[in-house]
């Protein structure tokens, strides 16, 4: 079973010398197995909410350097803000226009089909491709 991203952060700072901090703790707890992609005024509420009195800088510095560490991806999905993603397993996204929801599809479902668009690359380093529409939901309430 993969390990979850709590687990692996404390592996992290072991190595590095990091200290976990109640705010990092509640960072990672809220990303970790999140499929709703947050942002940081989400991951921010959630912190403020469960800590009281939390600096938003904070916040921004640590999902940084989970950015970084390879620990979080983040997505530009959104016009209006970043949006954060604890899954950093080879998958994509597609995103509904109307109510913004954000949903994973597995890589092999799309990496299968981007050989031809890769014939002038010697190598890939990663492939994000992001689908834009409508949700059933939101196609169902426009009927």
């Amino acid at each position: 079973m993969a390990k979850g991203l709590v687990e692996r952060y404390r592996e992290h700072a072991a190595r590095s010398g990091e200290r976990m901090t109640p705010q990092k703790l509640a960072i990672l707890e809220f990303l970790d197995g999140n499929p709703n992609h947050p942002t940081v005024q989400e991951i921010f509420a959630f912190v403020k909410a469960r800590l009281g009195q939390t600096a938003r800088v904070t916040v921004y510095r640590f999902l940084r350097e989970l950015i970084r560490s390879g620990m979080v991806r983040a997505l530009c999905v959104d016009p209006d803000r970043m949006r954060f993603d604890a899954d950093t397993t080879p998958h994509h996204h597609a995103v509904c226009r109307v109510c913004g929801r954000i949903v994973d599809i597995p890589a092999d479902v799309i990496t299968c089909h981007a050989g031809k668009a890769l014939e002038d690359f010697a190598s890939t380093e990663d492939m994000e491709v992001v689908l834009r529409g409508v949700c059933r939901l939101c196609a169902g309430k426009q009927k």
